[in-house]
């Protein structure tokens, strides 16, 4: 059987979030670091030798183009921003009762 990433893309949406990514399917879920077999594609976007009734997971590649604009525009958006002293800093707090005298 074949499918396409563009029959993906249409019922998933995927671009809409991550504009000209794209899209692999594996046979299983990978760990972290694992190095990554993919579906084979012939020709690329055009996934084949899948079977019927078995579950695949789709894999997001971002754009690197796309990417690095997406972090210019983050550091831009936060280019002054102050934010807390580190992690787990949840700046000032005092103890209060909710409870009723």
């Amino acid at each position: 059987h074949k499918l396409t990433a563009a029959a993906i893309n249409d019922l998933y949406g995927l671009s809409d979030v991550m504009p000209g990514c794209f899209l692999h399917l594996a046979e299983r879920e990978f760990a972290y670091a694992e190095e990554q077999q993919y579906i084979k594609e012939d020709p690329p976007g055009i996934f084949v030798g899948l079977m019927a009734d078995e579950t695949y997971w789709c894999y997001v590649q971002q754009d690197p183009e796309q990417e690095k604009r997406d972090q210019e525009s983050i550091k831009k958006r936060w280019a002054g921003v102050k934010v807390g002293g580190g992690i787990g800093d949840r700046g000032s707090e005092g103890e209060s009762c909710s409870c009723g005298d």
